[in-house]
This record gives C-alpha cells, sequence and structure tokens, in this order.
C-alpha cells in the first residue's frame, strides 16, 4: 500500500508539473525563454516585412503577451491586404487574439496616373506628334484615301 501511494504520489506530480509547463508553454519563444511583448512585435512586423504586398503598408503592431493579444492599426489599399495581414499576424504565435483596427483607404490617382505625364508641355507635343501621323502632307488635311 505505500509504494502504490509513493507511485501515485510521483505520477501526480509528473502530471502537474506536465500541465503547469504546457500552460505557461504559450508565452515562450522557441528558444523556451519567455517571449515578451517586444518579441511578439517584431516577429510580426517581421512577417510583414517579409511579404511583398504588405512590406510598404503604413502598419502598427501592439502586443501585449500576458494576455496573448495584439492589435494591429494602420492603414492598407485593399480589403485583401487587410485580411492578409491580420492572417499573418494569428500565424505568428497559436491561440493569439488580434483585434484588427487597420483602415481600408484605396490609393488615390494622382493627376500623372489617369492623364499622361502630368506635363502639359510633353502632352502637347506628343498629341501634335500623333495628330501629324494621320496627315499626309502637313496640310491640315487628314490622311484618308480617295474613296472610289
Amino acid at each position: 500500500m505505500k509504494r502504490f501511494s509513493w507511485v501515485l504520489l510521483v505520477l501526480l506530480t509528473v502530471g502537474v508539473g506536465l500541465f503547469v509547463a504546457g500552460c505557461s508553454s504559450d508565452r515562450m519563444g522557441n528558444d523556451g525563454a519567455r517571449m515578451s511583448s517586444t518579441d511578439l512585435e517584431d516577429m510580426i512586423e517581421g512577417k510583414f516585412k517579409s511579404d511583398p504586398d504588405l512590406r510598404t503598408a503604413d502598419l502598427n503592431v501592439d502586443a501585449d503577451v500576458d494576455n496573448n493579444a495584439v492589435e494591429i492599426s494602420g492603414r492598407v489599399e485593399t480589403e485583401a491586404l487587410r485580411t492578409k495581414a491580420v492572417d499573418l499576424a494569428k500565424s505568428a504565435h497559436p491561440g493569439l487574439i488580434v483585434t484588427d483596427k487597420i483602415d481600408v483607404t484605396p490609393r488615390e490617382l494622382g493627376r500623372s496616373d489617369d492623364m499622361g505625364t502630368g506635363d502639359r508641355d510633353t502632352d502637347l507635343n506628343n498629341q501634335n506628334r500623333d495628330n501629324d501621323m494621320n496627315r499626309r502632307d502637313g496640310s491640315g488635311r487628314p490622311n484618308n484615301p480617295p474613296q472610289r
């Protein structure tokens, strides 16, 4: 009976030890050291920087490792980029709670994006060149073949 009690005590101690280690491992880094909020922020920001679509996004990460939570704020151009950022953050740590405060603001088209070069003289020169190509002899008459 004493031996049974001793074995039961050892098993119980080992079980409790494993349970406690398992519960605290969600705040551990890969090397077994306790992860800080800064470490978690750096990990997520690294994921953003390694993604070609999110590399230039204006995103901020604020982590709270004690609550296993992170808040992402800032701006992206599309809803797809917003979803990608949240998914990447969630993949950084098991069970991570991500609060999404990302604004989606499409890029505004500048004058040069939709109206040529934005340089009036260059645009007029290109237009004149195109018009000259459509003229036969520079007389201002269109280069239309005679109709029969």
